[in-house]
């Protein structure tokens, strides 16, 4: 955080007093030097203390990315294995109507045994459904989770990065100037003025 000082200097004009322009200068610089190295370490440490909350919010985004991502894999297997268990049941329902068909023509008790079995499949692969549409819901709102944290930690970059050029470029050039003027009988001299 930069400050800035009004800078008086009085000088009383006498016609026997000469006066140490380079007194004046001297002191004015130092002033200067004083105020921009103060503002100078003020930048430095908020940079540091930006910088380092960036760095740690950055890493704690990081792991809950990672997270999730682990987490997403792992919704992916169990997906590929539903989906798995869903053709299987599927295969098994479509062969346990082919035995239905078949001894319907034996006997009454074989027939009922069948179709309790093929409740049994249905009701399995009714729920492999039901939990894939679950897991499904899931995989979707990870996915959200992984873009936003994507995206808030592409911003903090964005923060780091413009906050690092803006300390990088040097401080103002000061320009020390001398003006002349008339006061009354014509005497009053050539002072300093800075000017950025």
């Amino acid at each position: 955080m930069e400050e800035s000082e009004d800078i008086s200097v009085l000088v009383n004009i006498g016609n026997n007093c000469p006066i140490n322009l380079e007194h004046v200068v001297k002191d004015v610089k130092e002033r200067y030097e004083s105020i921009a190295a103060r503002s100078r370490e003020e930048a430095q440490a908020l940079f540091k203390s930006k910088l380092s909350d960036g760095v740690l919010t950055a890493g704690r985004y990081e792991a809950e990315l990672e997270s999730s991502r682990r987490e997403i894999t792992h919704l992916n297997s169990k997906i590929q294995r539903i989906r798995s268990e869903v053709l299987s049941n599927q295969n098994k329902c479509l062969h346990l109507e082919q035995e239905v068909s078949l001894t319907n023509r034996n006997s009454e008790m074989a027939l009922s045994d069948a179709k309790a079995k093929v409740t049994e499949v249905q009701d399995a692969l009714l729920k492999a459904k039901q939990d894939l549409a679950q897991h499904i819901f899931e995989y979707q709102e990870l996915m959200n989770v992984k873009l936003a944290l994507d995206m808030e930690i592409a911003t903090y970059k964005r923060l780091l990065e413009g906050e690092e050029s803006r300390l990088q470029s040097p401080p103002p050039a000061v320009n020390v100037q001398y003006g002349c003027g008339e006061f009354l009988d014509n005497t009053f001299p050539c002072l300093p003025f800075i000017s950025d």
